[in-house]
């Protein structure tokens, strides 16, 4: 599997959201994707006209999720010094369906950090309080 560093030096590469407004309609998407570590597993990365996917690559051993498994989605706006993230994350627990949360971060230097408050289920699968949760993925 070849892996790209496309995203690693931040959202240079990509296509700035005002550009994509005068495009034609009919005009090509312009995609990304590059591979990131987040906790021990492989993810990759993919950006498409401003929005931003975040999947399982390759889970790390123990892990209740499978490849190609979402992570996040939502949107990335290029900024100066790199690119702003807001979107929904996934969390996952064993016997339980994934819920989502809000999240919001930046992409520069080959690192993306987001954060937001996930929610800490029991196990009826309800959710019994939330916690500060820290994304971080960096440029494989």
């Amino acid at each position: 599997m070849k892996k790209l560093a496309l995203l690693a030096a931040g959202a240079a590469a990509l296509i700035a959201p005002s550009a994509l407004s005068t495009a034609p309609a009919s005009a090509t998407p312009r995609c990304d994707m590059a591979f990131y570590d987040h906790n021990g597993s492989e993810m990759a990365v993919h950006v498409c006209d401003g929005q931003m996917v975040i999947e399982y690559e390759n889970p790390r051993r123990g892990l209740s999720v499978k490849p190609g498994t979402i992570l996040f989605k939502g949107e990335l706006y290029q900024m100066t010094g790199g690119s702003k993230i807001n979107g929904r994350a996934r969390v996952f627990r064993r016997g339980c369906k994934p819920t989502t949360y809000e999240v919001n971060g930046w992409m520069e230097n080959g690192t993306i950090t987001m954060a937001g408050r996930a929610p800490v289920r029991g196990a009826n699968c309800k959710v019994r309080r939330y916690r500060n949760d820290k994304l971080l993925f960096r440029g494989l």
